[in-house]
């Protein structure tokens, strides 16, 4: 069979200084049911989100980033945007027609050319290329499985579900009908105005609102109220609504954003619990439809950890599944992986460190490395910077391109989140932490699959809250990564880990992606070298080297 190219490359509607209706754009490749490298395309470019790869593509094969094999066929994801894709040179062109969804069968044919030469090429709806992006680390689904996607916008809805059964994928269901809940975290106005963000700004939004919502609280005569006017989804062109209408009916008499208040906290956790329970009640659906036990689900929405804590606390299902790639970054990754799933019955499982072209093959992490070094600095509340082999593929950091620091002090938090990354006093911090200990601080986070790629949320124990209160969010839960036993290639976090639990008695770490503000995470040895001195941590992994930049003795606390 031939090698697969996944793309995810649809154009924008309209030239904007940053992302809008298209955004994340990636490409990977598959070899006989393997991953041989992926690329999310902002990693090159540093622009985040980026969403350019018409203009890009030819550059990054000429330069070898992206090596392609002789032979290959095309696996290409479509986008409300539509389905063509031309590269900048017109060398690269990819045409389909448009199909409704119901009637499609999972991969469509394509016309595709390079130069003047036809190559083979099929379109893949977005809808679909989101659930598969599980594939590479499950190895297939499992008889009678949901395929889930949750999102703001795919090529033809905002929630869809097909059933995995006997085989084949068989369409269930697609719809608009929850997009407005899902909006409010990325493109209602009320929102924006509340967080001090604007359309060029708008893919920060979800994370900033998921966090901030947990200070407020969700009450019926609040949601009542949103529900009447509508969520003030108009709210920059009439701003004095909002304010005319919060002074009159609760006597809020504020003329101006403060998130402080409490009454605009309880607003984000008005917005947090309609998006929970609209997201549960399909899920619900679907689940009493088909008596399917378990669920692969990807999308935007999927990366929020409070939802997906609430779902695996219903017990809807069995095992839920959701893709460290589980945004729009992942469609490439996806695409080809359920064709080579398709054609074979299986892929390969992968570790999360996808992200390799363009990268040297790592070095042999440990054999220079002073391990206690490190966590002698980590104690004294250093920062702690990793650019070790590939990197991860999506949004978390999960030890490759990770800032790692103390929990075991608020300051720590604060320098690492708001000093170092500039980030808002009401996000917090994830911490990472061993198998072996997991249970005892964050019960229930050892089984499930989710806390290997920190996408749930999960309550910590009462009796270590003050003991490690950098990494706890307000509302006492902690977006927690476990670091499984046998984690491939993970070695020097399990290391790291150990040494800091033994010598210092720190049962985790705080760990967040290893970016400036407003930046990818980064992906070169150079990019790292570069962001470590600018945002001024005080060491620097890379592989099996240990770069200083601040003295050992200096204390940061």
């Amino acid at each position: 069979m031939l090698p697969t190219l996944g793309m995810y490359g649809i154009q924008d509607q309209g030239t904007f200084p940053a992302p809008r209706w298209t955004h994340d754009h990636s490409v990977a490749l598959f070899v006989n049911g393997r991953l041989e490298w992926a690329l999310e395309l902002e990693r090159y470019t540093r622009r985040k989100h980026d969403n350019r790869l018409h203009l890009f593509l030819e550059q990054l094969i000429e330069e070898g980033v992206l090596p392609l094999p002789e032979h290959f066929r095309i696996i290409a994801v479509d986008s409300l945007a539509g389905r063509a894709f031309l590269s900048s040179s017109g060398k690269w062109r990819i045409e389909g027609n448009y199909i409704p969804l119901p009637e499609g069968t999972p991969l469509q044919p394509a016309r595709a050319f390079i130069g003047f030469e036809q190559v083979e090429a099929f379109h893949c709806f977005q809808e679909l290329a989101h659930p598969a992006s599980n594939l590479p680390f499950t190895g297939g689904f499992e008889e009678n499985s949901l395929l889930v996607h949750l999102d703001g916008g795919a090529s033809q809805c905002n929630t869809s579900a097909f059933l995995y059964k006997d085989g084949r994928i068989t369409y269930l269901y697609h719809s608009w009908d929850t997009v407005f809940s899902v909006l409010n975290f990325g493109y209602n106005e009320l929102t924006y105005g509340m967080l001090g963000m604007h359309e060029d700004t708008r893919m920060a939004a979800p994370g900033k609102l998921m966090g901030y919502a947990a200070y407020g609280q969700d009450t019926p005569e609040l949601r009542e109220w949103l529900h009447k006017h509508d969520w003030f989804r108009r709210h920059l062109q009439e701003p004095e609504k909002f304010f005319e209408a919060a002074r009159e009916d609760f006597g809020w008499n504020a003329t101006s954003f403060d998130l402080h208040d409490q009454f605009l906290m309880n607003i984000a956790a008005c917005c947090q619990a309609e998006f929970e329970e609209q997201m549960l009640s399909l899920l619900t659906r679907l689940r009493e439809q088909t008596g399917a036990t378990r669920v692969y689900a990807a999308g935007g929405a999927t990366l929020n950890v409070e939802l997906n804590r609430k779902l695996l606390a219903t017990g809807l299902f069995d095992e839920v599944f959701i893709p460290p790639c589980c945004s729009d970054c992942g469609l490439a990754i996806g695409a080809a992986a359920l064709a080579e799933f398709l054609d074979r019955g299986s892929v390969e499982q992968h570790s999360p460190f996808l992200n390799k072209a363009g990268l040297s093959p790592a070095r042999d992490w440990g054999r220079q490395l002073a391990i206690k070094e490190l966590g002698d600095r980590l104690e004294r509340g250093q920062v702690v910077a990793v650019c070790n082999g590939a990197a991860e593929a999506g949004p978390r950091a999960l030890g490759h391109r990770s800032l790692l620091a103390s929990p075991a002090d608020m300051r720590s938090r604060r320098y690492v989140s708001e000093t170092i990354k500039h980030r808002e006093w009401y996000r917090p911090i994830a911490p990472v932490v061993l198998e072996e200990l997991a249970e005892d601080l964050f019960p229930g986070a050892t089984r499930t699959t989710l806390t290997d790629f920190m996408l749930c949320n999960v309550i910590v124990h009462p009796d270590w809250r003050d003991r490690i209160p950098a990494v706890v969010h307000v509302d006492g839960t902690a977006r927690v990564q476990v670091v499984r036993k046998d984690a491939p290639e993970q070695h020097l976090l399990r290391a790291l880990l150990w040494e800091v639990w033994e010598a210092h008695q720190l049962p985790c770490l705080a760990n967040t992606s290893f970016n400036g503000p407003g930046e990818p995470i980064v992906h070169t040895v150079v990019h790292a070298r570069e962001t470590a001195r600018r945002l001024g941590v005080d060491v620097l992994v890379i592989d099996d080297r240990m770069e200083s930049y601040v003295p050992f003795e200096m204390r940061r606390w």
